[in-house]
């Protein structure tokens, strides 16, 4: 769908105008079920690769209930220590 390529296309933006896009590509596609399924799961862990702040770690701990390994695979280019604690065994 549409919505999915314009979901991964914001990956690692974090400006406001991105999360805004984010939020509302979001709230259309999940219909009141977040991450009800792994398509979802999937786009919004690609359109928060490389992002480290809040808002970013909690959708994707909420998308790792989903799609573990994408959640996993969106910490590229994050340097957090939150984020190299979970990718280092």
């Amino acid at each position: 769908a549409r919505e999915f390529a314009v979901l991964e296309s914001l990956s690692g933006l974090a400006s406001s105008e991105a999360w805004r896009w984010r939020e509302a590509l979001l709230a259309r596609l999940e219909r009141g079920e977040p991450f009800s399924g792994y398509e979802v799961a999937e786009a919004t862990c690609r359109s928060i690769t490389g992002l480290d702040d809040e808002r970013a770690w909690a959708l994707r701990e909420d998308a790792y209930q989903v799609a573990p390994a994408d959640a996993i695979q969106s910490l590229s280019g994050a340097s957090s220590p939150r984020a190299r604690d979970i990718k280092v065994p």
